[in-house]
């Protein structure tokens, strides 16, 4: 009986050791820079797509403080804009939109280079509670761009997010509320 209990505090202190390793090493360890890189001079050719947009949604934020929402869809054949904010974002704004408002849109995803985050897909699982994105824009020659990061982000991301929201907030005439 004594042996088993001699046998039990040794596998007892073996784990602890391995976990304070374990800790220590998660302390300590390099943490790996997930920022975007922003230059992208060694990528292949890109074409923007070319159209009108038909649909458009943009959704970013955190559990804490909030979520933001874009939206435009068509209404009697009409382009509508929503911008909505969940948890503690108060915001629920419906406008209406002129062509030449979807025209700057497709025109500003082009030049702030938001078109080339299409394809990107990618997922930091690690982390909770974490920021993430998503776009979806379909234009009415077919072209789509669509792009999804939880605490990852493409190239230029940061530029291209407060030029979209920028102009978005602007033209729905609401406060952009800094999440």
């Amino acid at each position: 009986m004594k042996k088993a209990i001699r046998v039990l505090k040794v596998i007892g202190l073996i784990v602890a050791v391995l976990f304070v390793l374990d800790v220590g090493y998660a302390l300590v360890r390099p943490k790996l820079d997930r920022r975007p890189v922003q230059s992208i001079q060694n990528e292949p050719p890109h074409e923007s797509p070319e159209g009108t947009i038909e649909s458009f949604e943009y959704l970013y934020g955190s559990y804490f403080p909030g979520y933001c929402s874009f939206q435009i869809t068509h209404i009697d054949n009409k382009p509508v804009l929503s911008v909505c904010g969940y948890n503690d974002i108060e915001l629920n704004v419906e406008k209406p939109l002129r062509e030449q408002d979807l025209a700057a849109l497709a025109a500003l995803i082009n030049e702030a280079g938001i078109d080339r985050w299409d394809g990107f897909f990618e997922r930091d699982s690690e982390i909770l509670d974490g920021y993430s994105f998503d776009l979806a824009v379909s234009y009415d020659t077919g072209s789509t761009v669509r792009a999804s990061g939880y605490m990852r982000y493409p190239a230029g991301y940061t530029s291209g997010h407060d030029r979209l929201t920028g102009f978005l907030f602007n033209l729905a005439g609401v406060e952009d509320p800094g999440i």
